[in-house]
């Protein structure tokens, strides 16, 4: 259980703030199906990071960046990853909404014959220049996880998103409203 629910929070990483998928990490929490790229619908946000990065350092100055994200760019990003097969379970069909302040994502999970639904609802947070997240709750089959499990997947979140930025980029707010994520940050000489 605790393997599966790990492939969901990393599927919800994707989500938040286009981790991986959109340009903010170097290098994705876990492989997109099919190969390495960078799913389309995200390519255009990933080049103004790096066009933002290249910018500072050729400047010298510090070059703001805003980042929007909508619903159907964030659930085409995720389907990049899926399905994915953790302890026997596969994790299909990904669908990322984004209420107010929260992003939601779920998928389908099945086990052998059982098929059910797993929900995380996740908290996108900007901190010390990072991005942080906060799992506010998790289900599979609407079975709460422990509160232990969600900590310690959001720490684990946590530390791969803060290893995979790249360096002289900084998280200044994160925003979800009006079924749009909004990343601000500064890429920095």
């Amino acid at each position: 259980m605790r393997r599966l629910i790990l492939g969901i929070a990393l599927g919800t990483a994707l989500a938040i703030a286009g981790l991986g998928a959109l340009g903010w990490l170097r290098a994705p929490l876990v492989a997109p199906v099919g190969g390495g790229a960078v799913p389309a619908a995200v390519v255009p946000q990933a080049a103004v990071v790096d066009q933002a990065l290249a910018d500072a350092k050729k400047t010298g100055k510090a070059v703001p960046i805003t980042l929007t994200f909508s619903e159907r760019d964030l659930t085409l990003a995720a389907a990049a990853y899926f399905p994915q097969t953790i302890s026997g379970a596969t994790l299909t069909d990904p669908q990322v909404r984004l209420g107010t302040g929260q992003i939601v994502l779920e998928c389908a999970a099945a086990v052998s014959i059982f098929r059910t639904t797993a929900v995380v609802v996740a908290t996108p947070l900007a901190s010390d220049g990072l991005v942080r997240v906060r799992i506010d709750s998790a289900t599979v089959a609407g079975l709460v996880v422990p509160d232990a499990v969600r900590a310690g997947l959001a720490g684990q979140l946590d530390q791969a998103i803060a290893s995979g930025l790249p360096p002289g980029l900084a998280v200044t707010t994160v925003t979800v409203a009006n079924k749009t994520l909004t990343v601000q940050g500064t890429a920095n000489p």
